[in-house]
Order: structure tokens, then C-alpha cells, then sequence
């Protein structure tokens, strides 16, 4: 197996854990619990960068090659590629509603729990796609050439929340997710 798959595998492992601390902080609000909104900005400022940067783009990578071994596998290619921008305006939308509880603005609680879980939602049907079709479509498709070439084009960084070395900004964010893990 590649090491490009293998990073995508866990980025999306990484990810999941992020929707579950999400999802857990948005069912406490339903409950009139306070959620810890700091923990849940933090969770977005993360979900607005990282995703975008840098795995989104590898995985773009791999549906380029993917398209042109197989381009049967296009309009399937096309469709993520579309999720990836339908993903990144839904974490804007979330970013501004949590933006908006945070300078005490009033609003509805359904509202407010209707964009959450919608990206919640979306962002877990959209890696189960990747997971299930995507991915196992590129390891049988593409050939170690493929995959050392895709590598060799990919700017590699080291993952601010979930790297070796996380960011001091994402500190509690971490601590969190490890004890809920």
C-alpha cells in the first residue's frame, strides 16, 4: 500500500475523531448544556485550513491520475471534487454560526444545530465515499510509478493538530481529543 493512501487513511481517522468531539459538543448545546465554543472554534479554525491545504489537494492528486488511468472514473472524480468545495463552504457557514454565538448574538438553537450537523453530516458521508469507493478504486488502478509520482508532487507538512509536532494553538484541542479518544 502507498504512503500517500496510508496518510489519507489516517487523515481521515484524524478527521473522524474531530466530527465526534464536534457532534458531542453540538448534542450538549440541543441538551441546553453550554458547549465549550472555544474547543469548537479551534475544531473549525483547523477544518477551514488543514483539509484545504493539504488533504484535499492529495487527494485531487490522486483523482488526476486516477482519471487518466481510468476514465471511466471521471464523472465519480468529478462529483468529489465538487464535495471538497461543497465541504469547504459548509465549514465557512458553521465557522461564522459558532463566530456569531461567541459575540452574543441571538439566535435560533434549530438553525444553529441544522448547520452543525449538516457539516457533521456531510463531511462524514463524503469520507465514507472516499473510503469505500475512492480509495480502493486508486489502490487497484494505479501502479507504484503512479502513486512515487504523485508523492514527488505533493507539498508535505507536518499536520498542526495531529502531527509529531502540534501547534501551541491547537494545545486544548488535542489534550481534548486524546482524552475523548
Amino acid at each position: 500500500m502507498s504512503q500517500v493512501i496510508n496518510d489519507i487513511h489516517r487523515e481521515h481517522q484524524n478527521i473522524s475523531r474531530l466530527m465526534r468531539l464536534l457532534q458531542a459538543q453540538v448534542d450538549l448545546f440541543k441538551e441546553s448544556g453550554v458547549p465549550d465554543w472555544e474547543l469548537v472554534r479551534d475544531a473549525l479554525r483547523y477544518m477551514l485550513d488543514w483539509p484545504d491545504r493539504y488533504h484535499h489537494p492529495k487527494e485531487d492528486r490522486v483523482l488526476a491520475q486516477l482519471k487518466i488511468k481510468a476514465p471511466e472514473f471521471s464523472n465519480a472524480a468529478e462529483s468529489i471534487q465538487e464535495q471538497h468545495r461543497e465541504l469547504a463552504d459548509l465549514s465557512r457557514k458553521f465557522a461564522d454560526a459558532v463566530e456569531q454565538v461567541l459575540h452574543d448574538e441571538t439566535l435560533e438553537k434549530e438553525w444553529f444545530v441544522g448547520i452543525a450537523e449538516d457539516y457533521i453530516e456531510h463531511q462524514i458521508h463524503h469520507m465514507n465515499i472516499e473510503e469505500t469507493e475512492f480509495l480502493p478504486a486508486a489502490e487497484e488502478i494505479l501502479s507504484s510509478d503512479d502513486w512515487s509520482a504523485i508523492d514527488a508532487d505533493l507539498e508535505h507538512a507536518d499536520d498542526p493538530l495531529f502531527g509529531e509536532r502540534a501547534e501551541e494553538r491547537f494545545e486544548m484541542l488535542r489534550d481534548m481529543i486524546k482524552g475523548g479518544s
